[in-house]
């Protein structure tokens, strides 16, 4: 994926992933597109085996959650979507409406550090508190 993206790493590091050495690459592309928003200068990663063959994540690889400061940022964990929109007052207004409608509201998201995701939740009654959440793990 990254030699078709045309992506040259700045730095590598070997690591070990599930007790497999691997290559970690590191990057920053001129731009690239999430949907319908281009996006420059995000610092992004890949790996490959010792061999050179892809590692066997589920993923493709990885973009810095910093990227989510910028657009309207919504996880739709029910709909296991990721939704980036223009941050204005009218997709603002939008995205309260179809939460609404949905029968939901929106939450906080705090970033912390480098990728540490928060929002607020519950856990069986206990009431809101400051929940981490993970981006990239997929709703059972």
């Amino acid at each position: 994926m990254a030699k078709e993206a045309g992506l040259s790493a700045v730095v590598s590091q070997k690591t070990d992933f599930e007790g497999t050495p691997i290559w970690v690459y590191y990057g920053v592309p001129d731009s690239f597109k999430l949907g319908g928003i281009e996006l420059r200068n995000v610092p992004v990663s890949w790996s490959s085996t010792e061999s050179g063959e892809d590692v066997g994540t589920d993923g493709d690889g990885m973009i810095g959650t910093r990227v989510f400061h910028h657009p309207l940022t919504t996880f739709d964990y029910a709909g296991r979507r990721l939704i980036l929109r223009r941050r204005t007052p009218e997709t603002a207004r939008k995205a309260r409406a179809a939460a609404a409608r949905a029968g939901a509201g929106p939450l906080p998201m705090w970033l912390a550090r480098d990728h540490n995701v928060h929002s607020l939740g519950s856990v069986t009654g206990s009431g809101p508190r400051v929940v981490g959440v993970s981006p990239s793990t997929s709703p059972t």
